[in-house]
């Protein structure tokens, strides 16, 4: 499961290895929950249209888009309740991970330390 986190630096272009594992993945089946499209949309924000889209459409080409579905959603407010520290967004995402039997690749911080999480960061 690609985080926003991931995507985020992934369009900046900070991080070879990040780079490396979208654009040859191998093996590994690339996911980004729906809840990232959001976040995408919102975070380029003032961005010309056709590059915001044409970056919605490298994440859905690379890889598949996971909708949040009711189970998914319970999962992620269980999380939220048992002291997740991150938001709503970050527990779907890990919510999706954890049904589709993933991990979360990121370097967000409030995933550091889960043993679902696949942690690229400093």
């Amino acid at each position: 499961m690609i985080d926003t986190w991931v995507w985020i630096e992934y369009f900046r272009g900070s991080d070879p290895a990040i780079r490396e594992v979208i654009e040859t993945p191998g093996d590994v089946a690339l996911l980004t929950s729906a809840i990232t499209i959001t976040e995408i949309v919102r975070k380029y924000n003032g961005y010309p249209r056709d590059l915001l889209e044409e970056m919605l459409r490298l994440i859905t080409t690379v890889g598949r888009v996971v909708t949040v579905d009711q189970e998914i959603a319970t999962a992620a407010g269980y999380l939220r309740n048992d002291g997740f520290p991150g938001g709503t967004a970050d527990a779907i995402i890990l919510a999706t991970a954890r049904q589709a039997g993933g991990k979360v690749m990121t370097g967000d911080l409030h995933f550091k330390g889960l043993d679902d999480a696949l942690f690229v960061g400093s």
